[in-house]
């Protein structure tokens, strides 16, 4: 039965999710549209936004300039959680993100900070991180910042309802694999000591 929530245990380890940007080979200053990273998209909605391999947390990471916006979104609109993401406001201060989590286009939650420390990265938390969305919307007004990154977006994918039901029946079977055994070696345990 350990080995059964061990297994329950490293399943759901695995449901989390670090967008990183590491598939993002293109020299710096690349135009970056999208990509696929840990069965998450990441999808530009509106600007300009650039790879950057020389500034990141670590590098690389993406850097826009002029008011923008990120999508993310799991395949065939899966669930998933959202809990933090690491920006920067670069050269002056003020960078303002907006986070939004919509679940079947309802907001859910809205999150806004204004990024203070210039050229450094600040990690912006989520207080609702269990809120189950299907996507998150970042928008970015950078203000007197002369562009500002986004990087290490931590999010977890819910699994699917079948994935749940398919696992739970492996575990029960795994428990009921385990009884008999033990039972069958009681009943032998008997017969030897008769």
């Amino acid at each position: 039965m350990i080995r059964c929530i061990f297994v329950v245990l490293t399943l759901v380890q695995l449901a989390a999710a670090s967008l990183t940007f590491d598939p993002l080979q293109g020299d710096n200053g690349t135009d970056y549209f999208g990509h696929n990273e840990a069965g998450f998209l990441v999808d530009v909605v509106d600007g300009l936004f650039y790879e950057a391999q020389f500034f990141g947390n670590p590098t690389p990471s993406i850097f826009g300039v002029g008011v923008s916006s990120l999508r993310i979104t799991r395949a065939a609109s899966l669930l998933f959680t959202f809990t933090s993401l690491d920006v920067s406001s670069n050269v002056f201060a003020g960078a303002d993100f907006e986070l939004v989590g919509t679940l079947q286009n309802q907001e859910l939650f809205r999150l806004m900070e204004r990024v203070m420390q210039p050229s450094t990265f600040t990690g912006i938390m989520n207080p609702q991180a269990q809120v189950q969305i299907d996507e998150l919307l970042i928008f970015v007004s950078p203000n007197d910042a002369t562009s500002f990154n986004v990087d290490n977006i931590h999010a977890s994918a819910i699994p699917e309802p079948s994935s749940v039901l398919l696992l739970s029946a492996g575990v029960s079977m795994v428990a009921l694999w385990s009884r008999v055994r033990s039972v069958a070696r009681c009943k032998a345990q008997r017969r030897e000591r008769a």
